[in-house]
């Protein structure tokens, strides 16, 4: 299986870029590149665009908010954890 030009990430970048309402696509053919409805968009966002797709890292995946914060969780046991264990030092 071939990587694909755009991935899962390629659609966010282009929200983030503030491309959110342009008239194109790029799911028919993930793995060319191809980017269909360009010619209905202005000089400055197709400008913006090429801007995007040259930025855009195709194996990039998207964050897991469940990961992200299951680690947060993780981390501030551990300093709990630490912080009872210079407390009992200190009180004996």
């Amino acid at each position: 299986m071939t990587t694909p030009v755009f991935g899962v990430t390629f659609g966010p970048e282009v929200i983030a870029a503030g491309l959110a309402d342009i008239p194109v696509s790029w799911c028919w053919e993930p793995d060319t590149g191809v980017i269909h409805g360009r010619e209905n968009l202005t000089d400055e966002q197709n400008k913006t665009l090429d801007e995007v797709v040259a930025a855009h890292d195709p194996t990039a995946q998207l964050p897991n908010p469940v990961a992200d914060l299951m680690q947060q969780v993780t981390d501030l046991r551990a300093e709990v954890a630490e912080l009872r264990s210079k407390r009992r030092k200190k009180e004996e």
